[in-house]
This record gives C-alpha cells, sequence and structure tokens, in this order.
C-alpha cells in the first residue's frame, strides 16, 4: 500500500543503462613502485629510550665495571694462580700506595704529620717484605690479624657482660664475627685466606657486574660510577624489595615465642625438640641414616637460629637475647637427654665404626661452606614465599640436632671411643658395652 503523498508514477526509475561502467582498461595500474613501503630500518624502535638504554658505550664505567669482573672471573676459574699472584701483586701495590703518600706528604707540607708518615713506611715495608719474603709475611700478617680480631670481640664480649655496651646488637656481632674469624685465622690460616679470596672473587663480580649495568645505561661517553653511585643504587634496590608490614608481622608471628599464646608455643617447641632429639639418638646408634634425616625435619632449632639472624638485621635487641637464650637452652638439653638415652641404650654397633658417628666427629672447611650456603638459602626460602618450599632442605643441611645427639652419646661413652681406639691406647673404664 503506498502512502497518498506519495505517486507510485512520479518515481524516477534508475535505468541500468545509463550507468557508466568502469572500464578495466581505462584504469591506471597500481604501480608497485609508486609505493614506498616502510624501511624497517629507517623505522624507530616501539621503545626507544629501552633501545638506547643498551647500547655499547664505551665509558669510565663500563671499563671500570668489566675490568672488575674480569678479575672477579679470573680468580673463581683459576684460584691456585690466583693465590700465586697475590702476594707480589698485593706487594707491589702496597708499595705503590706508600709511594703516592710519601709524594703526596712531600709536595703539601700542610698535611704533613707522624701518623701519615708512618702508615706510608709501614706500606713500603711490608709491601718490600711481601716481595721478598712471600710466605714468612703472609704468615705474620695472619697472626697479628688475628690476634687484633680476637682482642676486639673479647673486647665487645666484656661490655656485653659487663652491661656498658650501648648497642647491644652491634657487640653481638662484633664479638661474634671477631673471636670467629680470629680462631679461624689461628687454626686453620690457609683455608681462610682461600675463602676470603673466594669471597673477594664473587664480591668483584657482583660490583663489577653493577657498574657495567649504570655504565650501559647512562648511554654518555662520560658517564662513571664512583661509591657513592654504589650506595645510592644499593640503597635503592634494598628499598624497592621491602618484605612489607604484612609479611614481616607474618615471619616476627613464626620466628619469635610471643604474646599472644607464648606459654603454648614454648611448650611445643620443647616437645618437639625432645622427640626430635631421642628419634636421632636412636637412629644414631642404629646407624639409620634415613632415620636421621626424619628427625632433621622435625627439628626445631632452626626457628630461633633464624630468629636471631632477623633480629640482628632488624636491631632488636631483646629478641636477639632471647633466640640466643632458647638456642642455648636447646643444645644443653638436647646433649642431655642424648647422653641419658645412651646411658639406657646399648649400642648395636661399634661407636668406632658407627658411620653416623664418625661423619661427625672431624669437621672441616667444607662443613663450615655448606653452613654458610645453607643459611642463606634458609634466609632467602623464610622471606621469599614461592621457594618456601626449600625450607625442608635447609632444615636437613644444618639440622643440629644429629650432632648433638652425636656429642651426647659420646660424652656418655668416652671421647676417645667416639673418634677410634688409637692402636697400644685401652678404651677408658667404664665405656658402655657393645651387643
Amino acid at each position: 500500500m503506498t502512502p497518498p503523498d506519495t505517486d507510485p508514477s512520479d518515481a524516477t526509475l534508475e535505468d541500468p543503462s545509463d550507468a557508466t561502467l568502469e572500464d578495466p582498461s581505462d584504469a591506471t595500474p597500481e604501480d608497485p613502485t609508486a609505493a614506498t613501503p616502510e624501511d624497517p630500518s629507517d623505522a624507530a624502535p616501539e621503545d626507544d629510550d629501552e633501545f638506547r638504554r643498551f647500547e655499547l658505550v664505551v665509558n669510565p664505567a663500563v671499563v671500570k665495571g668489566a675490568s672488575i669482573a674480569a678479575l672477579g672471573l679470573f680468580i673463581l676459574l683459576m684460584p691456585d694462580v690466583s693465590l700465586s699472584l697475590l702476594r707480589p701483586a698485593a706487594g707491589l701495590a702496597l708499595i705503590g700506595i706508600g709511594l703516592s703518600d710519601v709524594w703526596a706528604l712531600l709536595r703539601r707540607s700542610s698535611e704533613r704529620s707522624w701518623n701519615k708518615l708512618f702508615l706510608a713506611v709501614l706500606s713500603l715495608g711490608v709491601g718490600g717484605a711481601m716481595l721478598v719474603y712471600p710466605t714468612e709475611t703472609l704468615e705474620a700478617i695472619t697472626t697479628i690479624l688475628a690476634a687484633y680480631l680476637l682482642i676486639r670481640g673479647v673486647g665487645a664480649a666484656l661490655r656485653l657482660l659487663l652491661r656498658r655496651s650501648t648497642s647491644a646488637v652491634v657487640d653481638v656481632i662484633a664479638s661474634g664475627v671477631q673471636l670467629s674469624l680470629g680462631l679461624l685465622l689461628l687454626l686453620v690460616p690457609e683455608e681462610i685466606v682461600h675463602a676470603l679470596l673466594g669471597s673477594i672473587a664473587v664480591a668483584a663480580m657482583v660490583v663489577g657486574g653493577v657498574v657495567l649495568a649504570i655504565g650501559l645505561r647512562g648511554g654518555s661517553s662520560e658517564s662513571d660510577v664512583d661509591a657513592d653511585t654504589l650506595r645510592i643504587v644499593s640503597k635503592s634496590w634494598l628499598t624497592a624489595r621491602d618484605v612489607g608490614n604484612e609479611r614481616r608481622a607474618a615471619l616476627s608471628e613464626e620466628l619469635y615465642f610471643e604474646q599472644p599464646g607464648k606459654l603454648g608455643k614454648l611448650t611445643a617447641w620443647w616437645v618437639m625438640l625432645a622427640l626430635s632429639v631421642a628419634i636421632a639418638t636412636y637412629a644414631i646408634l642404629q646407624d639409620s641414616t634415613a632415620v636421621v634425616i626424619g628427625a632433621m625435619l622435625i627439628a626445631p632449632l632452626m626457628t630461633p637460629i633464624v630468629g636471631a639472624s632477623a633480629a640482628i638485621v632488624n636491631g632488636r635487641s631483646a629478641r636477639l637475647m632471647r633466640s640466643l637464650a632458647l638456642v642455648g637452652g636447646g643444645v644443653f638439653v638436647a646433649i642431655a637427654l642424648a647422653y641419658v638415652i645412651g646411658r639406657w641404650t646399648p649400642a648395636l654397633i661399634p661407636l668406632e665404626s658407627n658411620t653416623q658417628v664418625t661423619s661427625r666427629t672431624s669437621p672441616n672447611i667444607i662443613d663450615m661452606a655448606i653452613a654458610l650456603a645453607a643459611g642463606a638459602a634458609g634466609a632467602f626460602a623464610m622471606i621469599n614465599r614461592r621457594v618456601a618450599s626449600g625450607l625442608a632442605g635447609v632444615a636437613i643441611a644444618v639440622a643440629l640436632v644429629p650432632p648433638l645427639g652425636v656429642v651426647g652419646i659420646t660424652l656418655e661413652a668416652g671421647d676417645i671411643i667416639s673418634t677410634g681406639t688409637p692402636a697400644g691406647v685401652q678404651p677408658l673404664e667404664g665405656a658402655r658395652p657393645t651387643i
């Protein structure tokens, strides 16, 4: 039906014949050369700043970082050669420092002092001795350094005992580190020198890598890095990786036995310690490695040890003292309980041939390296939830309960049996018979 205002006859129909058809022959073909495709080489990268950030620009920072990292890598790959070259290199470096100090004192009369002159002469003397008598000089330096560390460590410990310490956390760290290093330098100087050399190499690679990255990101031929720049970069890196208040509170709840529920937490800890010591002691007497590993997994001593480390980092002296007291009490109880179990339980296997005993009576420098690596792994796994499953392996690596069980057993049996009875030496009277 057509609307009344519209006449169908008036509608003009479009004649298809009147339509002008486009002749394909008349169409101008598209010239492929006319359109210039975008040259990838001419196109700017999407992130030009990120592209320029990693341009290879030779500047003082790049040269310095690459040199430091290469030196660290050389020391790690060739420790024997590095140690043999270290003595003459240290001697030459000390002589160079002494000569530069003497030259500065001669040129600048206003800065002359007996203290600076003494240090310059000392550098020249020690450097010359390192070149002429390298072994004897290194031994003398090691002994002097050990004595110095022991004196300072004893001083820090006395300040703690006499309650004259202005910072308990600092003195605890100072006394522990200095006494440990001093004793190790006296007992195993060569191993400590090797360990220090390896630590220096690792530190050189880390610092060199950071300096190299800063130099590459600088993008300028004049970019350089000094100690202040490294300090600022390190501080910003640590600040960006702060665990946050929520995670810090959760860690405090796990590591410290505080209110609410302090009594229940401590009771559970002591019960688990006693059970783990009993399991470990019986497993040692039976020479069963699998059961010893089970005791390692349930031993709770790692909690206050990690808590003490966290208290040192955060400067919490009260928590530090409580954690250390808990560790000391746990060690004493573990040894005493193992001693009692040893008195009531006959040895199925002679202690001198028991692998669980003999493997724990002669620790060496490798055990210390294992402890350091496992401690670092434990701290990292405690903070990072994504690798928290690795805590079980850390507990096995650093478990103290089996060694404490060995101490208790060997104390009960007589220490001469725990390491094997030498030829011509009779066992101590009263030693527990074996079955």
